[in-house]
């Protein structure tokens, strides 16, 4: 209802009245409408080259009153109490849902990332990145788990593929690195592909029940939930 008073308004850029001041009706809707996007759009917190981003040198306080809302403030506190020239990067305060986004796509082989960095060692956690209820700590140990099994995943389909492009003639594209084509290399590919494909079908389960918000899911919850098709591969 709200959009379609926008829509039809005289402010319309195909309307001949495009810069009149809008009635009290149209301002109220228009309002409206850019805070049903406000609360639905993800701000471009990856996007360092925004306008808008603006980092921050310790975690927002919580309006809320339960106190583990607070205990990234809290930690930080603390630990400056305990060493005063303690050193407080700039940050960049995310939700636990947008860490848990990120860690799925990564653990699908995405291959780029805002909270996940990828070196040739393999992959691993920025250390910039906070979430309001979660200390430092304890944020960096549960990612770093997630980050080594993202490495173990992404390695295989390296493999996979490369058994793959060695089979199709194919280079591998990588210098110093070549398989030479044989059954053994071709069957073991295979295995791990229908292994990897039973913990792509584990993840996007867990993602679609996060976006139809079947249930909670935490970064805890996430681990204990998909340690089974871990544990197979």
């Amino acid at each position: 209802e709200d959009w379609t008073i926008v829509k039809h308004s005289k402010t319309d850029l195909n309307d001949s009245a495009v810069g009149e001041e809008l009635s009290d009706e149209e301002e109220e809707a228009l309002a409206s409408c850019k805070l049903r996007l406000q609360e639905h759009v993800v701000f471009p917190y990856w996007d360092r080259s925004n306008p808008d981003y603006t980092p921050l040198k310790a975690p927002p306080t919580s309006t809320s009153a339960h106190s583990a809302c607070n205990l990234a403030t809290s930690w930080t506190a603390y630990t400056q109490q305990l060493e005063p020239f303690h050193y407080l990067p700039e940050s960049v305060i995310l939700s636990e849902s947008q860490v848990i986004r990120e860690t799925l796509w990564v653990l699908l082989g995405a291959e780029k990332s805002f909270v996940y960095t990828f070196e040739e060692e393999g992959i691993s956690v920025r250390r910039d990145i906070q979430v309001s209820h979660l200390t430092p700590l304890s944020l960096n140990r549960q990612l770093e788990y997630f980050a080594v099994i993202a490495t173990h995943l992404f390695r295989m389909r390296q493999f996979i593929q490369a058994v793959g492009n060695t089979a199709a003639g194919i280079p591998s594209g990588r210098p110093g690195v070549s398989y030479t084509s044989c059954q053994t290399y071709e069957a073991f590919a295979d295995a791990l592909t229908q292994c990897l494909e039973g913990v792509s079908v584990q993840l996007q389960r867990v993602e679609k029940s996060i976006v139809d918000r079947e249930k909670f899911v935490s970064l805890m919850s996430l681990e204990a939930e998909l340690l089974p098709a871990f544990l197979e591969v």
